[in-house]
């Protein structure tokens, strides 16, 4: 699979996954909901992010491709971990050790962002992100993908 053959299988799993949750897909226009939002899939928002690495050769004439898939999932904050944990939990199961034709998703696991501080350093500057009202949990999905004879 190509790069972008490879973002389209991982991004309509998270889409079917979170049918009603406002996702902020890569460059599009976003706004975020209310801090006391929260979806029926029991998450306010999420953002995923694609970064595939390097191709390597594997064999004489096969090509191997690796890569990890973030989602990071946001809920209000002073709202408890539990919850969080939780939906990362069910998230990183539809995900783990499964195979879509020659990409296969390794361990998945979560990392525990914790509260947003809400600024960041960017272009020289200090930019206001909008995520001080937020409790983010974000789930890793390694992957690679080799393609089978």
């Amino acid at each position: 699979m190509n790069p972008q053959e490879i973002k389209s299988v991982l991004e309509s799993l998270l889409a079917t996954l979170l049918p009603a949750t406002p996702i902020d897909w890569p460059n599009t226009d976003f706004t975020q909901p209310s801090t006391d939002f929260i979806s029926s899939d029991g998450v306010s928002w999420a953002r995923p992010a694609f970064r595939p690495g390097n191709a390597i050769e594997a064999d004489f004439d096969t090509d191997e491709r690796l890569g990890v898939f973030i989602i990071q999932l946001f809920f209000p904050k002073g709202t408890g971990s539990g919850d969080a944990l939780a939906k990362a939990s069910t998230i990183e199961e539809a995900y783990k050790r499964k195979d879509f034709n020659s990409l296969h998703c390794k361990a998945t696991y979560t990392n525990e962002v914790g509260e947003w501080a809400g600024e960041s350093i960017a272009d020289g500057g200090r930019e206001r992100l909008g995520l001080d009202n937020w409790y983010q949990v974000n789930v890793i999905i390694p992957w690679f993908d080799w393609p089978e004879d």
